[in-house]
């Protein structure tokens, strides 16, 4: 558990690391994460566990970039207005659409969290080999363990990098849409001027009973 302690404290994503201590979003992980904690039992083995993990993670996060583009569809002038979009001011209110880096990313800590935790508990328990001498035993526990150290690490670089590209796709998808309507707009305004132009060139160099302020 020590282990597990200095995963959180060395963690890069400090804002969501320290949301994760409110009581509010202990509730709202255990009633709104539940379809996703399919890798929290240490006797299916470290393979299975682990591969049930990434697939909990990346279904997570497919499901936030799909409630993420159907706010954009449903507000596409006015999404950065929408509450779905900003950050709450208390981890609690943090509701299962709300699409903000924030929100989004204490549900990925906390999906880790727990794959931590099932991971230090394996470290815990001995497999029953049939077949095998002690000393193979012990052999495969060490292997085990190591694959163990070495996915802490890496899972955790992994969520920190997923949750560090979700934050941008979030900020720079509605902008890039915002762009592609300004220069749909200034391609209609440069048609427009094309129009105004070509009609110009039909008119005379001088025009038939001007008037003028000097005497000619």
């Amino acid at each position: 558990m020590q282990q597990l302690k200095n995963i959180l404290v060395s963690g890069a994503v400090a804002v969501i690391t320290a949301a994760v201590m409110f009581g509010g979003w202990t509730i709202y992980a255990e009633t709104k994460l539940d379809p996703y904690l399919t890798f929290t039992n240490p006797a299916d083995g470290f393979d299975l566990v682990q591969n049930a993990y990434h697939k909990a993670m990346n279904q997570y996060f497919n499901d936030k970039m799909d409630n993420f583009l159907a706010l954009i569809e449903q507000y596409p002038d006015d999404f950065f207005n929408q509450n779905a979009f900003k950050a709450p001011d208390t981890a609690a209110e943090c509701t299962e659409n709300n699409v903000s880096s924030y929100c989004v990313g204490l549900g990925a800590m906390e999906l880790y969290l727990s794959y931590m935790e099932t991971l230090v508990e394996m470290q815990d328990f001995v497999p029953v080999t049939d077949g095998t001498t002690q000393a193979e035993k012990f052999a495969a526990v060490e292997a085990r363990d190591a694959k163990i150290e070495a996915e802490i690490e890496e899972a955790r670089t992994v969520m920190e990098a997923a949750v560090g590209i979700y934050d941008e796709y979030r900020l720079s998808y509605p902008v890039h849409i915002r762009y592609e309507k300004v220069i749909t707009s200034l391609r209609k305004y440069q048609i427009a001027l094309e129009k105004v132009r070509f009609q110009v060139e039909g008119f005379p160099i001088k025009l038939i009973d001007s008037t003028s302020a000097y005497c000619e």
